[in-house]
């Protein structure tokens, strides 16, 4: 009886996350000055970091039909700006051109 049980509930459980926890990453990075060439280097630049993931990490115990915990590490939006602006300024004049931020923007999917 108690296998049957078990059976039945593994279905209704397919997905199911017990507990879940998030941390920021550096949370009290503020988003430092950086300079644009132009305005469409801006806008270019700023839609590309938009779409990055602010994941950094995940770890989990479980499977793809059931996760006991899952604890994952994001950055702060300010932290992802700057990380990306540090990638971006590829020969560190300190301005991003829109050279920079056309090849940084193809490059994130």
């Amino acid at each position: 009886m108690l296998r049957i049980a078990f059976f039945l509930a593994v279905p209704l459980l397919a997905g199911c996350q017990m507990f879940s926890e998030t941390t920021v990453v550096r949370p009290g990075e503020v988003e430092r000055d950086v300079a644009f060439e132009s305005p469409d280097a801006e806008d270019v630049f700023r839609d590309a970091v938009k779409r990055l993931d602010p994941r950094v990490r995940e770890r989990g115990i479980g499977n793809e039909w059931l996760t006991v915990y899952s604890h994952t590490e994001v950055r702060t939006d300010a932290a992802q700006f700057n990380r990306a602006a540090a990638g971006c300024d590829r020969n560190h004049d300190g301005t991003i051109s829109y050279a920079e931020a056309a090849a940084f923007a193809e490059g994130v999917r």
